[in-house]
């Protein structure tokens, strides 16, 4: 079977650079900058139904750095977050989590600290 093959994994180890895209988008929202590099972070809704959104900005632990409700109007728009107690590390992985109170549905988006 395909899952006993020796070769079926591939590891890349990259150092110094960043791992995701600058403008990083998963079709659902984008996130900019990305790397974070400030306490401002932009999140653009695209083709997102009305709502209130939770948003949260968790570490690889599952501690909650960040969390806040965003408003959305409905369509393709940015929003801006304010990280006013950045506790983010220097060159971690985080995950954005966008949560549509109403569908319940999560999105995980990588986010990496600068």
């Amino acid at each position: 079977p395909a899952s006993a093959s020796r070769d079926r994994f591939k590891v890349v180890l990259l150092f110094g650079k960043n791992i995701l895209p600058a403008g990083y988008t998963n079709g659902t929202f984008k996130i900019s900058p990305n790397p974070i590099t400030g306490k401002v972070v932009n999140i653009q809704f695209i083709d997102q139904p009305k709502g209130t959104y939770d948003i949260a900005l968790v570490n690889n632990l599952g501690q909650i750095i960040y969390q806040g409700k965003v408003k959305h109007v409905g369509g393709t728009v940015t929003q801006t977050l304010q990280l006013s107690n950045n506790r983010m590390e220097k060159g971690v992985v985080y995950r954005l989590r966008v949560k549509n109170e109403q569908s319940n549905l999560i999105f995980a988006i990588p986010v990496l600290s600068n």
